[in-house]
């Protein structure tokens, strides 16, 4: 077995949650503190594995105190024992840099209520990579820069979090380096960070047959389906068919199937990486039958 060890360093910060008491759900008190400290926990991975993808931070509760939520927390740091980055003994500076980064952070989302290009990010990457020069991390072994995919995928992790508050409500970040006020506005949603990084996208259609395993009874949200042993998640944008289904002229049963023409769209990003793939059905032909069922319910 592996060798790890554990090494505190000196990150200890704050979250605390301001609200009206007796208003609203009180679960949402709960379930932004839950989700902001994975959410932190995430953003430490990033900033650690940027400089040792063998580094594993973990959050530690310390205490709560229960006027308004307020949760203190610290930093622990898996490590291999022989890892170059600890022989250096970096513990106080990683401390300083991540409780910094987590504050630039919150500062940039602050000032803005969503994130429309990818270059918006620079000021945020520049400073994140001045704070490395300034506690001198880029002098350890296998540093490399914060990539703007991993900043925006944090960045959904807290504007997740926050959308369970009420407006009444406010969230403050403490530490040593100073106190940041979280944006409640603030929104950003996978989609569209998976817009923010696609660089190009290439269509195509195809014919094919999917079971279906879920139709959406409600509007014109995802089907599910399933091609193959694969799963599969579809729009379906052929509205005369769907107005027929929705009056009632289509009839849909257990173990049938739909056979249409399937429009493909695949993203790529600038490292010509697939980043997204994404199915509508463009023209349904008709609906398969499954197998007779009768025999399944014996006389």
């Amino acid at each position: 077995m592996t060798d790890l060890r554990m090494a505190e360093i000196d990150t200890d910060f704050a979250l605390t949650i301001n609200y009206k008491k007796a208003e609203g759900d009180p679960t949402r008190i709960f379930r932004t503190m839950t989700g902001l400290i994975e959410t932190f926990q995430m953003v430490d991975m990033m900033l650690l594995t940027s400089m040792d993808s063998r580094i594993q931070p973990l959050i530690m509760l310390d205490e709560v105190e229960a006027d308004s939520l307020k949760a203190k927390l610290r930093t622990l740091i898996r490590f291999f024992p022989d890892d170059a980055i600890l022989h250096l003994d970096p513990k106080p500076i990683l401390g300083q840099f991540l409780l910094m980064a987590k504050k630039k952070i919150i500062d940039f989302t602050t000032d803005q209520d969503s994130i429309t290009n990818i270059e918006s990010l620079t000021p945020l990457i520049d400073e994140l990579s001045a704070l490395s020069d300034k506690t001198h991390l880029k002098m350890l072994p296998a540093y490399k820069p914060v990539k703007p995919r991993e900043l925006l995928d944090n960045m959904v992790g807290i504007s997740a979090s926050l959308e369970h508050l009420n407006k009444e409500d406010s969230v403050m970040y403490s530490s040593s380096v100073g106190e940041a006020k979280f944006n409640p506005a603030f929104k950003l949603t996978p989609e569209m960070v998976e817009d923010l990084v696609t660089e190009k996208s290439l269509l195509s259609e195809s014919e094919m047959i999917l079971k279906i395993k879920k139709p959406d009874l409600l509007g014109d949200s995802m089907w599910e389906f399933k091609h193959g042993p694969a799963p599969m998640s579809a729009t379906i944008e052929d509205k005369q068919w769907l107005k027929a289904y929705r009056a009632r002229m289509v009839q849909i049963l257990p173990q049938d199937s739909i056979q249409a023409v399937v429009k493909t769209t695949r993203k790529y990003d600038s490292d010509n990486e697939l980043i997204g793939e994404h199915y509508s059905l463009i023209k349904v032909i008709g609906i398969i039958s499954g197998p007779e069922q009768s025999n399944m319910f014996p006389k």
